[in-house]
């Protein structure tokens, strides 16, 4: 797992961490993801963000086990960075959070989709045409998703998309078509475009020195 990002205009806050959860004497078994999410703190400007990278549970085996263990990691990571922000607002781990990954969410307004957007606010939110983007190799898939909380430090330009680097990848002939699964995860990387409300000036003059 890595972020990459462009030295111009972000720098990296030195926070690096996993999300997981200590047990302690009289509660021992607490909740725990099955792949812990990855977070790392940036700062563009005097912009300060956190992207936390997720895969949520799948839940394809022991259906019904699986599928409640999905809603209820996107439940306790929601309410944890809920917390957090709260908690913490005047420290590197602010309150303005961009999630990104794989939640296996693929229905608008089902309990996994209830499960991210809902809940106590602040809430978070998506591009209104998240769920038609194709995010695996043959786009027909739409698990991945970016969310994010609203702020007024911030905002979301409309641009979104992914990048399809499979197609320039495998185009050998008679190359079987799940060729590429096998070598390769078959999610495409997802972006989205926003701009920072107050610093556009500032940004400008970082990307533009030489």
């Amino acid at each position: 797992m890595a972020f990459l990002y462009d030295k111009r205009t972000v720098i990296s806050t030195g926070l690096v961490c996993e999300i997981a959860f200590n047990g302690t004497i009289t509660n021992p078994n607490v909740f725990q993801f099955q792949r812990s999410p990855y977070c790392a703190s940036f700062r563009a400007g005097r912009f300060d963000f956190t992207l936390v990278s997720v895969h949520i549970a799948e839940g394809s085996r022991h259906r019904e086990i699986g599928v409640n263990l999905r809603e209820q990691e996107i439940k306790e990571l929601v309410k944890f960075i809920k917390r957090e922000a709260r908690r913490a607002q005047d420290t590197v781990f602010d309150p303005d959070f961009f999630l990104v990954g794989d939640f296996n969410i693929q229905i608008d307004g089902d309990r996994f989709f209830q499960a991210l957007t809902g809940g106590d606010a602040p809430h978070f939110k998506m591009p209104d045409d998240m769920n038609s983007l194709g995010t695996n190799f043959d786009q027909t898939k739409t698990f991945d998703k970016i969310a994010w909380i609203p702020s007024d430090e911030f905002e979301f330009t409309g641009k979104f998309g992914v990048i399809p680097f499979g197609k320039v990848l495998y185009q050998e002939a008679g190359q079987p078509k799940n060729a590429a699964r096998k070598e390769i995860s078959d999610h495409l990387p997802l972006w989205a475009e926003f701009r920072v409300t107050e610093l556009k000036d500032e940004l400008d003059q970082i990307i533009n020195q030489r």
